[in-house]
């Protein structure tokens, strides 16, 4: 079966020097051991024209631990295809939107719409040879794009929630080269990075105090899985400012450390108290005024000062929550709202005074909004190396639907507007 490009991406060029051509074919093959959708690929390469047959095997992730490769079988198939136009050509995997069998598709790159660009196998943990690139459509999450009828199965696994990937996608290699079965597995361990595993667990936030960064060598905001039977969900502190954002979260202190509980000598903490913990002494600060409660307005209660040690954070919708996203909200309260609040609370007499009330209009969805863009620019130009093994965030609410990719969003965006400020 043969696609032109406008069924791909609505472009009309014709194929030229400057265009390559794709093949794509699928067949049956009994994967129910892999636990993977009954769909497999086969990849030939049209170096010789006509009729040509053969049997492949390529390498896929076993889902039951990513960093062990199983045998991928598949079944005789055979295609006619067409030799490579010229030197300037090169086959590229072709995923259209709504076939699941062979593919012939003419693409021009000179008329290349958005993409993704691939350097690493996230399963393997390993730097790619070569860098492939994923061709999709601009805005295919809002464009009215359907469902790719063939990466669903690709990415498809039991207990796993998979990204809804919507539209055509070509993907081919730069430097200009045929795509193998290898490429083809990197193509799909990509597709598969942005599922997450549907347990009873849920992803929630460790904020690590002085005591367990310094004895433990553990990190600052430390992703955690939580059990639903844990005791957070039934006894819980909550935040006023991320309420006030409209991100529901529960806190909880979690237990002190044997190796730094009883520490007289502080010297190894700089001098404070091992349990020292601000970025979740900050995440309290009080909104209102309650005696009962020990809240004063602009302060954090004394339950949550000084060696209040390390503290559990989870959402109360139970949706996964990444680490960023509690180094924003803490960033925001210490950074944002300590300041302004205090300044409402503490304004010298030479200086303009601020209400509360204007103050408070400050720790609002979209002030938040606009700090975590600042915070993602941030966190984008750091060196590679520091951020090269960190995994990005699932979602930020707010900003996108869940288990979104904020910062790939982010980099996405900046890529289009220099794209159409070039043009």
């Amino acid at each position: 079966m043969q696609t032109s490009a406008p069924d791909l991406f609505t472009h009309d060029s014709l194929p030229d020097s400057s265009h390559f051509r794709s093949w794509i074919l699928f067949g049956q093959s009994p994967l129910s051991k892999l636990g993977l959708a009954p769909l497999t690929l086969q990849f030939i390469t049209p170096a010789v024209p006509g009729p040509s047959s053969s049997t492949v095997s390529a390498q896929q992730t076993d889902p039951r631990c990513p960093r062990r490769t199983t045998p991928w079988p598949t079944r005789r198939v055979c295609a006619s295809c067409a030799p490579t136009p010229a030197s300037t050509h090169a086959a590229a995997a072709t995923l259209p939107n709504a076939h699941t069998n062979a593919v012939t598709a003419i693409i021009g790159r000179a008329h290349l719409p958005g993409y993704q660009s691939i350097a690493m196998d996230s399963a393997l943990d390993r730097k790619l040879p070569d860098i492939l690139l994923l061709v999709h459509r601009d805005l295919f999450r809002i464009d009215g794009s359907k469902l790719s009828q063939s990466i669903l199965p690709l990415v498809q696994q039991p207990g796993m929630k998979h990204k809804e990937w919507k539209g055509p996608v070509v993907g081919f290699v730069k430097p200009k080269r045929d795509v193998t079965m290898t490429d083809f597995h990197h193509i799909v361990v990509y597709l598969r990075s942005y599922s997450y595993r549907i347990t009873t667990d849920v992803k929630g936030v460790r904020i690590n105090c002085l005591g367990d960064l310094k004895c433990h060598g553990r990190r600052r905001f430390e992703p955690v899985d939580v059990p639903l039977t844990h005791p957070i969900f039934s006894s819980h502190d909550t935040s006023d400012i991320a309420d006030r954002l409209e991100i529901p979260i529960l806190t909880r202190r979690e237990p002190h450390s044997a190796a730094w509980k009883h520490a007289k000598d502080l010297a190894t903490f700089g001098g404070l108290p091992p349990g020292y913990n601000l970025p979740a002494s900050s995440l309290h600060l009080s909104t209102s005024n309650n005696k009962a409660s020990g809240r004063s307005w602009g302060k954090v209660p004394s339950s949550w000062m000084g060696g209040i040690g390390s503290v559990l954070v989870v959402r109360r919708d139970k949706m996964p929550l990444h680490r960023l996203h509690v180094d924003a909200l803490t960033s925001f309260c210490t950074f944002n709202m300590e300041s302004l609040m205090g300044y409402a609370l503490y304004s010298k007499p030479e200086e303009k005074p601020m209400s509360r009330d204007f103050a408070l209009q400050h720790a609002s969805p979209p002030m938040f909004c606009l700090h975590w863009r600042n915070f993602i620019k941030l966190y984008n130009s750091m060196p590679n190396e520091a951020i090269r093994h960190e995994k990005k965030p699932n979602g930020l609410p707010l900003l996108w639907p869940p288990y979104e990719d904020p910062v790939e969003t982010m980099r996405e965006m900046e890529e289009m507007i220099e794209r159409l400020s070039s043009s």
